[in-house]
């Protein structure tokens, strides 16, 4: 039903496209936007630096912020799970890096947009870059995802104060997944001057919980050391514990935290094939379902306790284009959402039509899909949007149509019954 451009057009932001976008749960409005490298450029404040923007979707002719770091790739971000004070990114060179939007202005730089236009350009409040040599990451950052134990409506529902302090899961191209707890300090007087990787006046940092190595390479099998490769990493709602792993094995890798060893090991296709699974997304409704997303443009849907998934689409890529994002809807069951690489959109019902997506779009002509968001908030105000972000630099923002926004009464009821007779 239409859409908005995000106005992108500043001299900082030519020559980039977006790599990974981020809506905030909570602040349904707020959105990251984490942008590619560019060549070296006589800018004494960006040369060099990864870059994010902070928008809001209220008021997309500016960024509300920018944030910056020293690591001139940035792969991936997040903001903190209830409050928009804290954003993440994961990094090229293996840093994670947290700012504290809480800061004073006065603590960093002002940008000169145009000839009347200034930004905020936040440095890092924290980064594990040259912290220790063993509790990081020695490969890209290609993920990272925040551990929420309870939904965002739970956490929401209980008011209680809001705590910074939380658990944070960043993912390297080799699959080990570093579990980190954001520690607030009660007082700059502890945030000693000596506290590696700390900003001065910062009072965030990261301390290292646990290392999970989903991938040992073998010393008797050479091919695993070189060729597996991981893309993304997803926690279970409502689970601390369980996590799924892609990688170019074919195979969505089972972790589990708090056990030696999780049944099944793994989740692959009936043939076995070693294709990309490029992404993996987690039912918010039935937590025990989840879709796989694959570099040949095939979609699965696997159950928690199956390695063998319960439906294949692959009829419907668009020649060799590989699954760029996939989401289910915020507000109908059966509905979820997958973008590929030749920038198409499908949608799928599964209550009206598990064979095939019910709907889709093509948005070739602003190019390359990079990155989508789709606003997946069970207490957001606004009404259902996604977000799509092409190699141009182009932003939009789109309103999801009434057909695939208004459930009907008994589709949870329903869906339910659906997935378990698959079983």
């Amino acid at each position: 039903q239409g859409f908005v451009p995000l106005r992108c057009g500043w001299p900082l932001l030519k020559d980039r496209h977006v790599v990974c976008c981020h809506l905030s749960l909570p602040h349904d409005h707020l959105l990251l936007t984490a942008y590619s490298a560019i060549q070296p450029t006589d800018d004494p404040v960006l040369n060099g630096c990864g870059l994010i923007a902070v928008w809001s979707l209220s008021d997309p002719v500016r960024p509300q912020r920018l944030l910056t770091c020293q690591s001139p790739g940035i792969l991936c971000c997040c903001f903190h799970p209830t409050n928009t004070s804290l954003a993440f990114a994961g990094t090229e060179d293996g840093s994670v890096v947290l700012w504290d939007l809480r800061e004073p202005h006065s603590m960093h730089r002002i940008h000169q947009m145009t000839e009347t236009e200034s930004c905020v350009c936040y440095r890092p409040t924290y980064s594990t870059d040259g912290v220790s040599l063993t509790n990081i990451h020695h490969w890209p950052v290609v993920d990272i995802v925040t551990i929420q134990p309870r939904s965002v409506s739970q956490l929401q529902q209980t008011n209680e104060e809001v705590d910074m302090s939380f658990q944070l899961a960043s993912l390297d191209e080799r699959g080990t997944v570093h579990i980190w707890v954001v520690v607030e300090m009660l007082s700059k007087e502890f945030a000693s001057e000596s506290e590696l990787g700390l900003s001065l006046g910062g009072c965030i940092k990261l301390v290292h919980s646990a290392t999970v190595a989903m991938v040992v390479p073998s010393p008797f099998d050479v091919r695993l050391q070189l060729l597996v490769h991981s893309f993304c990493v997803r926690f279970q709602p409502g689970n601390a514990s369980r996590f799924l792993v892609g990688s170019d094995t074919g195979k969505v890798l089972h972790g589990m935290r708090f056990k030696k060893r999780s049944i099944p090991h793994h989740f692959q296709d009936d043939l076995g094939l070693a294709m990309d699974v490029t992404r993996v997304e987690f039912s918010p409704w039935q937590p025990d379902y989840f879709l796989a997303g694959c570099a040949d443009g095939a979609v699965r849907l696997h159950h928690i306790s199956r390695s063998r998934p319960l439906i294949v689409w692959t009829q419907f890529a668009s020649g060799c284009s590989n699954v760029v994002t996939m989401a289910w809807s915020s507000t109908r069951p059966a509905v979820f959402f997958v973008a590929d690489s030749s920038s198409q959109l499908l949608a799928w019902d599964l209550l009206t039509n598990d064979r095939a997506p019910v709907a889709k779009d093509n948005f070739a002509e602003h190019g390359r899909i990079t990155a989508v968001e789709v606003l997946s908030s069970d207490i957001s105000a606004r009404p259902p949007e996604l977000v799509l972000a092409f190699a141009s630099g182009e932003l939009h923002v789109h309103r999801i149509s009434t057909a695939f926004a208004q459930p009907a009464d008994t589709e949870l009821a329903n869906m339910a019954d659906y997935l378990n007779c698959m079983l």
